[in-house]
């Protein structure tokens, strides 16, 4: 037996009221001594066990009445005969045979046996000792006789568009909800992206339900089957109903059932736990793979550039079909919201072949710009044929180099060769027209004149402390604020360094604003024989993967004869430090960590000549550029995101409280308030389930554009096979049904295997109407003990 309501269940402990009335009024009495009471002893004698046995009965139908009005209002389901039997049935009999002792004393003993085997029936039953015909019989109803609580989980990512799947499956959905019985529940839950029901609670309402269902597009990226199986049984578990179940129609894409073995047995393990189990039925709605192009990833060059400066996009294009294109695969580049594209070339492309194009684009205006690729060619999805990535055009990034060794003398300076490396188009003295110019707008200041209130200006991005001996108190503070709120630090080690300054100051146990601590020097200025480089490796860090390209010089061809040794705690990822590059003695290059919003980069050597010959190799430019780019972009947060992520935009302290409006890429408009978070205010937009472009505007600054790209993998239209899919199903539940669309309309044949599908009873109308009998045969029976007494 299992309940709807099990909460309410609780209520039988109400029989404890009519029980401990009969304890207290027995409790009154008072024995009183009459002197003419010997005469009537013996008439108390033949009585006295005929009223106890009264109060009996009537106690116990009184108790009886609350626990099963409980079990009424609880919505008992009988599954199978054996508990209805031993627990309801039995019991009521009994009590049924001691009433016919009370009215009929001359058959006494034999009804008093025919209660005492109800009884003992009942108790052997329980303990398994006996059984009869009806054990594991099941308590049954026909489908189509009884409500039912149903989840529909609806696949409604963009590969659904392909062979008009989703259209079968929004019919299926609208029909199946229209023909539920009076009395059901329903929800649909949106499979694409993240699981998101239609509407948050099931309802009763699903002829509404349906028509909202039909009204759906499928725009939405990869499904997490595992995740929605998960949802939708956290959903059905909850039902009204003894008839649940979850019904999936999706196109079943191999890529969808990656993965989802140690998925599926979790979910196994939780549905048989269930007390009512759900039936599953899985619809197939998809077809045969067809032809189909994709623009799987675009790659800028910089997701922050300056006004004038040029922007490589590379695309990497994929043909996922049969079909050979030889030059006449036309690719478009689209800026921001126009109709026309900037730039357009064609290419080839093989069959199951990846590609690549490349476009370069040079911004004139700042502001928040979308580069959009596009495939000119017609497949089975439009939807992947476009993919865009969002970048800042900028006026300038705003460098402050603190120079801790200044110099008169031109590159004798600790920070000239930065200077010079981050504004190199600055020394163009004669006003040529340049193709290109300074992203960044560097500012130098000596270390003693370093006054933050007058230098750290609001365009300020990194701050550069280069070879300082030490920060006096109102600096070092200023420096920890300015990462604590998203800036972007840099130190540079080198001669004046002031290790026990920096390890007492900037470690743990001062501001902890040091990635890692100063141990000791390495290597010699007059030695050879002990100098160093980086090791040559494959970089995934952005701000080095760059030399993953040799045309961007190599950091294994500078020399370096002095380092700054740092120690290496032993659990790294406690301290949130990240080594992005060694030397070849082991030693720490470049480390980095996270400070608030903030992050500070540490490089172990000299960013001047004094300890390394980087200034006068290759790799020195892009690296210093590279390196301030970087620290600058984490400023703000990434605006290239997978879809289901978090959109995040900074706004001033003052604007806390204030409404800023999200355009979605459906459309519609939806208002967002800002929160204070230390020094600034946070908007936070979680719903990104459908890819496309995000734009964030408010009344004092214009739209802030965000991409949330759908998963490659949803341009895979190869499908697993029905065997494979059985076998997978088989690892998740026992009995399953399953419909292909290519066989018949599949709402036809779901209710034709409803129709044959029986549920357990629901009892509360037969225990309702015992509950009346009760009451009524309590007063009947209250009447005719206390004639017979009279």
């Amino acid at each position: 037996m299992n309940f709807l309501n099990l909460g309410l269940a609780l209520g039988a402990a109400a029989f404890l009221i009519p029980l401990l009335i009969h304890i207290f009024n027995r409790s009154r009495f008072r024995v009183v001594q009459w002197g003419a009471m010997h005469l009537l002893e013996s008439v108390l004698r033949v009585n006295r066990k005929q009223v106890q046995l009264e109060q009996i009965i009537l106690l116990i139908i009184r108790c009886a009445i609350p626990i099963l009005l409980a079990l009424c209002l609880a919505r008992m389901v009988v599954t199978d005969w054996s508990a209805f039997i031993h627990r309801i049935l039995l019991p009521l009999s009994a009590l049924g045979f001691l009433i016919m002792v009370a009215l009929f004393p001359k058959f006494g003993k034999i009804f008093g046996l025919l209660s005492a085997v109800c009884l003992l029936y009942g108790l052997a039953g329980e303990f398994g000792l006996v059984g009869g015909g009806y054990a594991g019989k099941n308590v049954t109803s026909e489908s189509m006789e009884i409500p039912s609580s149903s989840v529909v989980l609806l696949d409604d990512s963009f590969s659904m568009n392909a062979n008009g799947g989703f259209a079968k499956a929004s019919a299926f959905t609208e029909g199946f909800l229209k023909k539920l019985r009076k009395g059901s529940e329903a929800s649909v839950v949106r499979m694409g992206g993240s699981p998101s029901p239609l509407f948050p609670k099931p309802t009763s309402e699903t002829e509404t339900l349906g028509e909202r269902s039909g009204q759906l597009l499928a725009s939405y990226d990869r499904l997490d089957l595992a995740g929605a199986l998960e949802s939708g049984l956290a959903t059905v578990s909850k039902g009204i109903n003894a008839k649940r179940e979850l019904i999936v129609l999706s196109d079943f894409r191999k890529s969808d059932w990656a993965d989802t073995g140690s998925s599926f047995l979790n979910l196994k393990k939780r549905m048989k736990a269930e007390p009512l189990k759900p039936v599953l039925t899985f619809i197939d709605v998809g077809g045969p793979a067809e032809e189909n192009l994709s623009v799987e990833k675009i790659e800028l060059s910089a997701h922050s550039i300056g006004i004038g400066q040029k922007v490589l996009i590379r695309a990497e294009l994929r043909n996922h079909g049969a079909a050979r294109y030889e030059g006449d695969l036309v690719i478009r580049l689209f800026l921001n919201e126009e109709s026309e594209p900037v730039d357009e070339t064609a290419v080839s492309l093989d069959p199951g072949e990846t590609g690549q194009v490349l476009f370069a684009y040079k911004f004139e205006e700042a502001g928040s710009s979308v580069l959009t690729v596009e495939i000119g060619a017609k497949d089975a999805l439009d939807e992947d044929n476009r993919r865009s990535a969002s970048l800042t055009v900028l006026d300038r990034i705003g460098v402050l180099l603190i120079d801790g060794s200044p110099s008169e003398e031109w590159l004798s300076g600790e920070t000239d060769f930065l200077k010079l490396a981050l504004t190199p188009f600055e020394e163009d003295r004669k006003g040529k027209n340049l193709e290109t110019k300074d992203l960044i707008e560097a500012k130098v200041v000596e270390l003693g004149n370093f006054n933050p209130s007058r230098d750290l200006a609001d365009d300020t991005k990194v701050v550069v402390l280069a070879n300082a001996e030490k920060l006096e108190e109102a600096q070092a503070e200023a420096l920890l604020s300015f990462t604590l709120n998203g800036g972007g630090l840099w130190i540079c080690h080198g001669d004046q360094v002031n290790a026990e300054w920096y390890n007492r100051s900037l470690g743990p146990d001062g501001s902890n604003l040091l990635p890692l601590q100063l141990r000791n020097l390495g290597g010699s200025l007059t030695d050879d024989s002990i100098r160093t480089r980086v090791v040559a490796a494959h970089f995934d860090h952005p701000s080095l993967s760059l030399f993953n390209d040799p045309r961007n010089g190599n950091l294994a061809d500078a020399d370096v004869w002095r380092w700054q040794r740092l120690e290496e705690p032993q659990d790294l990822m406690e301290k949130e430090t990240t080594i992005l590059a060694r030397f070849e003695t082991g030693d720490p290059f470049l480390a980095e960590r996270k400070i608030g919003k903030g992050l500070v980069m540490q490089m172990s050597t000299s960013a001047d000549g004094d300890w390394n010959n980087f200034p006068v190799r290759a790799c020195f430019l892009p690296l210093i550029q590279q390196i301030a780019s970087y620290l600058a972009n984490q400023v703000t947060p990434p605006r290239n995101l997978p879809t289901g992520s978090t959109i995040t935009h900074y706004l001033p302290e003052s604007k806390a409280g204030s409404y800023v409006e999200i355009l979605c890429p459906n459309g519609s408009v939806v208002q967002s308030r800002a929160v204070r978070r230390g020094s600034q205010s946070v908007v936070e937009f979680p719903n990104t389930r459908q890819p496309g472009v995000y734009q964030i505007s408010g009344s004092e600054f214009g739209p802030i554009k965000f991409v949330a790209n759908a998963s490659p993998s949803e341009s895979m239209l190869g499908r697993i096979d029905r065997e494979e899919i059985r076998e997978r199903l088989a690892s998740l539940t026992e009995t399953v049904d399953f419909i292909e669309t290519s066989e018949a309309n599949p709402l036809t044949k779901y209710l034709e295997i409803d129709s044959a599908r029986t549920f357990g009873r629901e009892t509360w109308k037969l225990l309702l109407g015992v509950v009346l009998g009760l009451v009524l045969l309590e007063l009947i029976l209250q009447r005719i003990f206390g004639r017979g007494r009279g």
